[in-house]
């Protein structure tokens, strides 16, 4: 597994932990502040879309959507700041999509741990359902207390954080074990023959050693 890839998922695990620490200590605030620092990063990355787009020359442009990539963040982020409240009730339900989404990643990791012939590979099975389950809940909403939605949600996103965490380390050391297996299994398959093993005969041409049997046969 790739470093970048792997860090990348290390860097989710641990923002969703975090996001779970901060709706459970800030439970009334928490959207709030979440929405603001949507809005914030949807704006810069919009806006470097925007720079990356008119100091490229055209020629290189022709063929990326800088310009309409950053104008889509630009309208989604003024949505997030003025219809604060509907996007903040979408909020639950986002997450519960995404935890779904992680859910289904996660259950495809159970079957390369399978088709690694690991013995473990219903650990992963076990966490996508786990994590299925909260998705679910989380989505459908069947609280009536929105401090419990709430803190419902922090609990959920610390547990798929954790199970990120857990996933993504334990699986790529069964990758790496995978791999050497391989490449030992491959140099046992291709021994290297020595200079001392090889036939000397190999080096002399035929005219040669039919020239020393001839003479043998005179003697």
């Amino acid at each position: 597994m790739k470093n970048s890839y792997r860090l990348q998922l290390i860097i989710i695990g641990i923002i969703s932990i975090l996001m779970g620490a901060v709706f459970i200590i800030f439970p009334s605030e928490s959207l709030k502040f979440i929405s603001l620092i949507i809005v914030i990063l949807l704006f810069v990355f919009g806006l470097i879309q925007f720079i990356g787009y008119f100091i490229t020359s055209v020629k290189d442009n022709q063929f990326r959507i800088g310009f309409v990539v950053g104008l889509f963040c630009f309208i989604l982020a003024a949505f997030v700041y003025f219809k604060a409240e509907t996007f903040l009730n979408a909020i639950p339900k986002i997450l519960g999509i995404a935890v779904i989404i992680d859910s289904a990643i996660t259950l495809q990791n159970a079957i390369d741990l399978l088709r690694l012939k690991s013995n473990r590979w219903w650990y992963q099975l076990v966490i996508a359902t786990i994590t299925v389950i909260l998705g679910i809940i989380l989505f459908f909403n069947p609280f009536n207390n929105y401090d419990n939605l709430i803190l419902f949600a922090g609990i959920t996103m610390i547990v798929n954080g954790a199970f990120d965490l857990f996933n993504i380390l334990y699986l790529s050391r069964k990758i790496t074990v995978y791999e050497r297996a391989i490449i030992e299994n491959t140099l046992v398959e291709t021994p290297v023959i020595s200079d001392s093993e090889e036939n000397i005969d190999l080096n002399i041409p035929e005219a040669t050693k039919e020239d020393a049997d001839d003479d043998s046969s005179v003697v």
